[in-house]
């Protein structure tokens, strides 16, 4: 009895007192099921925030045997390595940036990305805006090139290189106003005839010529002129050696004429002519005739009659002052008397 007294006297004392039995506590617990979604919502936070930051900093390690390629991904994404090679130089130089000048023969642009790892595929585009036209190529390897004589002709460009990175990721550098140059005008010289010489019968006419593009097959025209250069005509096209044969006899035997050259290497044109006239022909033109009109002029010429000597003047202008004097005389005399 006095047992059971005194547990009744305990637990009512215990209700007052400053302890609180956390059995009997009033405070409220989270359910299993709340707890669950909410660590299940701290765990996507943890994904979303600190992957990108895994996969950038190595610490994520590829899983043997796993099929996954965003394990395998490198420590640090792939760069690209940009270079360029001719047949003058076979040397593989770097794009510098933007701006850059490529001046070659038959230029290859290489896009080698490293490091190579989980590369599932590059691509090389090159556009030229002002041709216009647009080259491009496709790899499933870390290298890829093209050749930009595929353009047709010389032209500042855009390059664009792309990578496909691990599961889907897309890594693209672009080089601006990057001058790509290809073709140069052939060189041609006209050897002769060059002014002065005298030809009957057939001769050659011979020049030289080349082109900085190795492989360049360059074709010719030769021309002729018979006014000293004034107008041409056809003699031969489709040339692709050095020289024309040109049998001057049946034209007439002037000494105008000029030859011209011309040479092309399907792009650029260029021509170099004789730098004097020369003489050719048989067909004898006989000299032209000038007429030389004589104009007679008529004049006519009205005279007056003869004049009088100074003597008779002279005798006459004393008669005519004496006949005067007698005159007067004459009155005086006549008047006194009356």
């Amino acid at each position: 009895m006095k047992l059971t007294n005194r547990i009744s006297h305990n637990l009512n004392s215990n209700r007052h007192s400053a302890y609180h039995n956390p059995i009997a506590s009033p405070i409220r617990l989270w359910s299993r099921s709340r707890a669950r979604k909410i660590a299940v919502l701290f765990l996507a936070l943890f994904v979303v925030f600190a992957s990108p930051l895994l996969l950038t900093s190595g610490l994520m390690e590829s899983i043997p045997g796993s099929n996954n390629p965003i394990t395998g991904i490198a420590a640090e994404p792939p760069q690209v390595n940009l270079t360029y090679y001719s047949l003058w130089n076979e040397t593989q130089r770097p794009v510098e940036d933007d701006g850059d000048v490529l001046i070659g023969d038959y230029i290859v642009i290489n896009a080698t990305w490293s490091p190579d790892t989980n590369i599932t595929g590059t691509a090389l585009e090159i556009h030229a805006p002002a041709i216009p036209t647009t080259v491009s190529e496709v790899s499933n390897s870390s290298s890829i090139e093209i050749n930009t004589r595929r353009l047709g002709n010389n032209a500042t460009c855009t390059i664009n290189a792309t990578a496909w990175w691990g599961d889907g990721y897309l890594i693209r550098k672009i080089y601006y106003d990057v001058f790509i140059g290809n073709f140069f005008v052939p060189h041609l010289e006209l050897e002769q005839p060059n002014g002065g010489e005298v030809w009957t019968g057939a001769n050659n006419v011979t020049w030289t010529a080349s082109d900085n593009n190795l492989e360049e097959n360059l074709t010719f025209e030769v021309l002729l002129s018979s006014d000293g250069g004034k107008t041409f005509q056809l003699l031969g096209a489709g040339l692709n050696r050095t020289w024309f044969e040109w049998n001057c006899t049946g034209f007439l035997n002037l000494t105008t004429y000029k030859i011209q050259v011309r040479a092309t290497d399907g792009i650029y044109i260029v021509s170099d002519q004789s730098d004097s006239t020369f003489t050719a022909g048989d067909i004898y033109v006989p000299p032209s005739t000038t007429t030389t009109t004589t104009t007679h002029t008529e004049t006519t010429t009205t005279t007056g009659p003869p004049g009088l000597s100074p003597q008779i003047g002279a005798m006459i202008a004393v008669i005519i002052v004496g006949s005067a004097f007698l005159a007067v005389g004459v009155y005086y005399l006549a008047k006194t008397r009356i």
